[in-house]
């Protein structure tokens, strides 16, 4: 029996023992919901199919030791036991390998795992950067657009402000067309010829000013007349004529059909508009006013008249305006 015993056990299997792998990676995985059946790791599975294949080495070693029948043919059968088991155990330590391999694969696909969940948790980050950076621009797109409807009102407020002085401005150019189609027609009936015309007249003094206002729309001063009560009108080494009005204008005079005339942009004309001075066109017409005919039929100009436009166009915070006004003018 001690021989049989001795035969069956036969050479011991080498006792691969599996190399030292350091601290186990700690367990990453995802939590598993409730209800769930949580599945076995690879390593679990794998070293349970080692398990079974050392297990059934372990039997098949036994079973051939008790199947061995007499002492004469058993030099020939333990040859094949020992032949089959250390062809199990080089299987056995083959498992071992591939055990090891699936282990260093199972932390390289989990280091991979942590690098992509590193690299999601970066790209989150600037989705939600980008997502803020997105929502600050429609912000900001619907303060301009709220803006955008506050100057549209506000242009279209002006033009329909300019809309309306300029009508005023057609029935105004209508009365006095019709004024001087009357003058005109009443003339016809005392046939008179006198010569009111400024050509030949010395026109150079100083003149007192006496306003009145025709018209006046989108000034601050509208209802007052200006404050300056002297035309200067003075001549230039070249022969020219000029006129000034302190604080309205300072300019050239032409002669047009008998008057005189004298255009000029005017940043005192008109209010500032939040303390910002706006510029102003100005227009002045100066005309002969009070004709005195002698007895000879001779005639003499008294005074001159004039009259003075300021329009200026509209700016941030003030709409447009135009004002009219007439003078008198005595030497």
């Amino acid at each position: 029996m001690t021989d049989l015993a001795e035969r069956n056990a036969g050479p011991a299997l080498v006792d691969e023992t599996m190399p030292d792998q350091g601290p186990a990676p700690p367990d990453q995985r995802p939590p598993v919901m409730p209800g769930a059946t949580t599945p076995w790791p690879f390593r679990a599975k794998l070293l349970v199919a080692v398990l079974a294949i050392v297990a059934l080495l372990g039997a098949a070693g036994t079973i051939i030791g008790f199947t061995t029948g007499d002492d004469d043919a058993a030099t020939g059968t333990d040859a094949d036991a020992e032949a089959t088991i250390a062809t199990l155990t080089a299987e056995r330590l083959e498992a071992i390998d591939q055990l090891l391999e699936a282990e260093a694969d199972v932390e390289a696909i989990s280091a991979e795992r942590d690098d992509l969940l590193a690299e999601l948790g970066v790209a989150s980050a600037d989705v939600a950067a980008v997502t803020s950076e997105r929502d600050g621009l429609i912000d900001e797109l619907d303060e301009a657009a709220t803006e955008l409807d506050i100057v549209t009102a506000e242009r279209d407020d002006a033009l329909a402000t300019i809309d309306e002085i300029g009508d005023r401005l057609t029935a105004q150019r209508q009365r006095a067309t019709t004024a001087v189609t009357e003058r005109d027609a009443l003339a016809a009936l005392f046939p008179m010829t006198f010569d009111a015309s400024l050509d030949d007249v010395d026109l150079v003094g100083t003149y007192d000013m006496k306003y009145s206002e025709a018209y006046c729309e989108g000034f601050t001063t509208c209802g007052t007349v200006p404050s300056e009560d002297e035309l200067v009108v003075t001549e230039t080494a070249d022969d020219y004529l000029r006129v000034e009005i302190d604080g309205i204008i300072d300019a050239g005079l032409f002669r047009v059909d008998g008057a005189l005339d004298a255009v000029a942009d005017s940043t005192t004309a008109v209010p500032a508009c939040s303390g910002t001075p706006r510029t102003a066109h100005v227009m002045v017409t100066m005309f002969a006013h009070g004709l005195t005919v002698a007895d000879d039929g001779t005639h003499r100009i008294d005074d001159l008249g004039a009259s003075i436009a300021v329009q200026a166009p509209a700016v941030d915070g003030c709409p447009a305006g135009l004002a009219l006004y007439g003078a008198q003018l005595t030497p």
